[in-house]
């Protein structure tokens, strides 16, 4: 216990706090009861009462299938993982999650098994939001107070639901597999993209062995058929689902028999695999219940560059990076950062030549990455697996806190970016006052990983 009762209740800090409002939705829950004032009302939270507050003004996560379309709802579905989050750690810690907790949980839920509104569950860049809500399922299938208020029939369509994005996570990620397609045919994607491609169905895959077992899992994705598993969808309103699975004849061949994906265009390359029926699921030669392993290739990647506010743009002479913000000096702002090991890899990398120039240096492509890794790294310490171990741990620590920090202290000041052969300028408004989920993900990382990677006087801080 610990671990739970250790973690401490970071307010946020009001210069990152979201100012947005959010609008009515349609999938809103009239069984939501919940208020602010019941959080205020009731006893301490693990999680800061100001984030929880928020996270109640937000209705159920929704999605809707659009062919070659990713469909996101950030704040509900990084909300509904914060409450789901805080529920877990409750009951972990010993204490029963109150009544209004359970309440915004299930009948939150209960509004995405009700169908037409769940994830579409096609891989890639639907794991934006798919990965934290195939966590929230983990949470939920493992908090007793929140799992046994669901009937039968509620388990049995979450338990649909959480194959589902395992069998769109196997496909896209399996160590067998190297398709260049979703399940929807759509062919933005490789496995070894950037890390917004591809951490969010890393987590559903982690989150699926959680929930069922990893042997249990492995069961069902080896017997896995395609024309019985499509019925039970349809039989259960999962309607954006079918619509995904169904919308290009290639997929289902390749789910059952692998191969060499067909898709609609027949001069382009779909990549080829094992597919899901009888293949078991690994990644990066993992077994999907090592949390820390995977999430350590994780980290590795997204926090592998030495800090660099001023990079020059590649074949733009004279052109940098930088601080949108001046000091007092008159000159741009330099990340105190600068200099140490860390720097996310959206900082300094690269995409199709445009404008004649391959550079990206994005401050949103790298939230659009920071997000999905928050999302696990929240959910592998919560879970008790967090454990750096070494001189290599202790490395990859200091990194995770560099890379963190530089980015938010970039976000707060502003910064003039480049990507696909233009000038990407993003300030704190475009994370703040929009739907991207920005409180919730600031309070994981303050809340949860913060406190554990945090350098504390040691060399790092020199």
């Amino acid at each position: 216990m610990r671990f739970l009762l250790s973690i401490p209740l970071f307010a946020l800090c009001c210069c990152f706090t979201s100012c947005e409002k959010p609008s009515p939705e349609p999938h809103a829950s009239a069984s939501v009861v919940a208020s602010a004032d019941t959080v205020s009302q009731s006893a301490e939270t693990l999680l800061p009462p100001a984030v929880l507050e928020k996270a109640l003004t937000y209705s159920a996560p929704y999605w809707e299938f659009r062919p070659n379309k990713r469909s996101h709802h950030l704040n509900h579905t990084f909300g509904f993982y914060t409450l789901c989050l805080e529920a877990y750690l409750e009951q972990k810690q010993g204490s029963t999650p109150e009544p209004w907790l359970v309440e915004a949980v299930t009948s939150r839920l209960r509004s995405v098994l009700a169908g037409g509104s769940e994830p579409e569950c096609q891989g890639g860049l639907g794991g934006w939001s798919h990965g934290a809500f195939a966590w929230s399922l983990g949470y939920i299938r493992n908090t007793p107070a929140v799992w046994d208020a669901l009937s039968a029939e509620e388990q049995g369509k979450a338990n649909l639901l959480m194959q589902a994005l395992a069998v769109a996570a196997s496909f896209t990620l399996d160590d067998d597999n190297d398709y260049r397609t979703l399940l929807d045919g759509c062919r933005n994607y490789g496995k070894r993209w950037n890390p917004n491609h591809v951490e969010g169905y890393v987590a559903a895959g982690m989150a699926a062995a959680w929930y069922f077992g990893v042997d249990d899992l492995n069961d069902r994705l080896v017997n896995f058929d395609f024309d019985t598993f499509v019925e039970q969808l349809r039989e259960a309103g999962f309607t954006n689902i079918v619509g995904s699975w169904t919308h290009t004849p290639a997929t289902r061949q390749a789910l059952m028999h692998g191969g060499v994906y067909k898709g609609e265009d027949a001069a382009a390359k779909y990549g080829k695999g094992a597919g899901v029926h009888g293949n078991t699921f690994t990644y990066l030669g993992l077994s999907l219940d090592q949390d820390w392993e995977i999430y350590k290739k994780l980290a590795s990647r997204m926090y592998s560059h030495t800090a660099r506010t001023e990079i020059p743009v590649t074949n733009k002479e004279g052109l940098y990076t930088h601080i949108l913000t001046k000091g007092d000096d008159g000159h741009f702002l330099i990340s105190p950062y600068d200099g140490r090991y860390g720097m996310c890899y959206e900082f300094e990398t690269t995409n199709a030549v445009k404008n004649d120039s391959p550079f990206r240096s994005s401050l949103s492509y790298v939230y659009e990455g920071w997000m999905n890794n928050m999302a696990t790294a929240a959910a592998v310490r919560a879970r008790g697996h967090w454990n750096p171990e070494g001189k290599e741990g202790r490395e990859l620590m200091g990194a995770i806190y560099v890379g963190s920090e530089d980015f938010l202290y970039k976000a707060k000041y502003g910064y003039w970016g480049f990507a696909n052969g233009e000038a990407k300028i993003v300030t704190l408004a475009d994370l703040t006052d929009k739907p991207r989920g920005w409180p919730f993900v600031l309070a994981w990382w303050e809340s949860m990983i913060k406190p554990v990677v945090t350098p504390a006087g040691s060399a790092l801080e020199e």
